[in-house]
């Protein structure tokens, strides 16, 4: 289904990607750029592209969404394609699209989210990277969410014009007073598995909970819930103090965000972790690991910890290290929040964005033939 602001003398967008009841960070993003469209003075239309639904379902979003993209290529004619990208299947479905906008002469922005793009590209065979090089240099500019991730893409498709845009979040006007609390509460947010390094976690909360006992972890999102916590109601250590609450809607994150004193995020691979933009806007020190664009967002020592990927030992020690030291977690909590108000808010993103879609829709000169 077509969502969307429609005003014809604004510049028109045609975004592409996730559906907005998603549990992503794609679904986060655009969400978020559908609510600054009249900031940006951009007239956007979104269209989901996909499901998480069963295989027919999945074909026939996908059909609805070409059938809704021909008509806004024939009758609107968008001055530019936003196509959110990750991978495998969605790099399927935007190459379709991205070949779609240049028989229409449709500038193409391509928008890449994905955490594990690269390990993705290394696994694939000779002619499936071909097909995905192809695609990449068919865009007319491709969006990355880190410097990491920006050489990662110059180095697999060489002239293909690639700029740094990280997400931006929503920085709340007043954050909770957090001193004097009678136990820290440690929150978690995403999908319980091993790329989030849930393992791991686990393992640590057991050791930090062995000498705090009244400390409290919080974990949401999505996944494999249930064995979660069948595992915990099974350890006398960890059963007390461990909460798995599964997903929870967008609009229950900030009642989380306020009532948790750290955020842990021990990934093993990311692109630009918006639950980590949200912590640190809501003024909560971070532990996460070296990955993706964390290291660029997370500063050891002064906006939070960063810890070894699988290792389980450092990142309770990480954690214990805050829960024990109040004025610690205070200090890096509010140059976190600062952080996030002088370079990442989304306010900061939406104006580099505008100015992206102004440099794509300007008439571009033929390519002279000697």
């Amino acid at each position: 289904m077509l969502v969307g602001n429609n005003n014809s003398s604004r510049l028109k967008v045609l975004m592409i990607g996730a559906p907005l009841n998603g549990q992503g960070g794609i679904a986060s993003v655009e969400k978020l750029l559908l609510t600054h469209a009249e900031v940006m003075d951009v007239s956007l239309r979104h269209v989901a592209s996909q499901t998480d639904r069963g295989l027919a379902v999945k074909l026939f979003i996908f059909v609805l969404a070409v059938y809704q993209v021909a008509i806004e290529c024939l009758l609107r004619r968008p001055d530019v394609m936003h196509l959110h990208l990750s991978e495998r299947g969605s790099m399927v479905r935007k190459g379709f699209f991205v070949l779609f906008a240049r028989i229409f002469s449709i500038p193409v922005l391509l928008h890449s989210h994905s955490a594990e793009f690269d390990a993705y590209y290394y696994a694939t065979s000779s002619w499936t990277r071909l097909l995905i090089r192809w695609i990449l240099k068919r865009a007319h500019l491709l969006i990355a969410l880190s410097e990491s991730w920006a050489r990662f893409f110059r180095e697999i498709s060489p002239g293909s014009e690639v700029v740094v845009l990280p997400n931006g979040v929503q920085v709340p006007e007043i954050v909770p007073n957090r001193k004097g609390r009678a136990f820290s509460t440690i929150l978690f947010l995403g999908r319980m598995g091993a790329r989030k390094g849930v393992p791991e976690l686990i393992q640590a909360a057991r050791r930090v909970l062995a000498l705090n006992p009244g400390t409290r972890f919080v974990l949401a999102g999505d996944g494999d819930v249930e064995n979660l916590r069948n595992e915990i109601a099974a350890d006398a250590v960890l059963a007390p103090g461990v909460e798995v609450l599964g997903w929870v809607s967008s609009t229950k994150v900030p009642t989380l965000l306020q009532n948790a004193d750290v955020l842990v995020l021990p990934s093993h691979a990311e692109g630009m972790p918006m639950a980590i933009l949200e912590a640190m806007a809501w003024a909560l020190p971070v532990v996460a690991t070296p990955v993706g664009g964390i290291p660029e967002l997370v500063r050891e020592g002064v906006s939070g910890r960063i810890v070894p990927v699988s290792n389980p030992g450092l990142l309770a020690d990480a954690i214990t290290r805050l829960v024990n030291s109040e004025d610690l977690r205070l200090s890096l909590g509010l140059t976190a929040r600062k952080r996030i108000r002088d370079e990442y808010s989304a306010e900061a993103m939406v104006r580099k964005l505008r100015l992206i879609y102004e440099q794509l829709a300007q008439p571009r000169p033929s390519k002279s033939r000697h």
